[in-house]
Parts: structure tokens; sequence; C-alpha cells
């Protein structure tokens, strides 16, 4: 579960740890990752005993650990403020800023099921300079 980068959730995290190894049990059996974070978070309220909001965190960070072995982009937390958020993907050393806006019009997309990937793209596409 190591990544290069550095990982927001710590690996010790028992909730974190039954999250990854459910996702990674049952991820072949879902056609996309919300129906599997849904069972995921109701897999761990059921046998951990926690929240839905601690749920629901450590599911989504078990999910980003998962798409991180395959693609792994990571989040510049050093170059971004409140408002832009640096996205790197370090295969190719590409570097996109996101303002807030940018991020909120692509998850509302996300989440209306608006297959506008184009302009999603076209929205969130701000290449960054490294300085």
């Amino acid at each position: 579960m190591s990544l290069a980068s550095p990982h927001p959730v710590s690996l010790v995290n028992e909730p974190f740890t039954c999250a990854v190894r459910y996702l990674e049990a049952h991820q072949s059996q879902h056609l996309d990752d919300d129906q599997l974070i849904k069972r995921c978070v109701s897999h761990l309220i059921a046998t951990m005993g926690i929240t839905q909001a601690t749920a629901e965190n450590n599911a989504m960070h078990a999910l980003a650990d998962l798409q991180a072995r395959h693609v792994p982009a990571y989040f510049d937390t050093s170059g971004s403020t409140s408002y832009v958020v640096r996205v790197v993907d370090p295969r190719s050393g590409e570097v996109y800023a996101l303002t807030a806006t940018d991020v909120l019009q692509c998850a509302k997309a996300w989440h209306n099921a608006q297959p506008d990937t184009t302009h999603c793209i076209q929205q969130c596409g701000r290449s960054a300079q490294l300085n």
C-alpha cells in the first residue's frame, strides 16, 4: 500500500485498512466507484461501528489509494491554497491548476451524470508551471 507521494491517511488506521481490503475484494463486482463506495461505507459502519462521515472519509481515501496504484496523480498541497489546487501527474510531469469553482463545476457535472467530459476538461485543464 505504499505510495511514492505523501499519504493523507495513516496506514495503521484500522477503518482505512478495512476499507482498502473491502475495495480490493469487491471492486471487480461493481460497474462504478460510487456503488462500490456506498457498499464499502455500509460495510465499515456495520463492522467497525464508526459514523457515516468517518466511514465515507476512509472509503474515499481507500479508493484514492487503489487508484494511485494505477494512476499515481496527487495534489501538490505546498503549491495549493484554499481556492486553487494543483494536481500533479508524475508520469508526464504535467501540473494542473484548478480553482475551487472549476472543481465544483466538474463535481456537479459528475454528480449529475453529465457525460460532457470535454467541457469539464476545458474548464479544469489549466496547465500550471512548476516554480
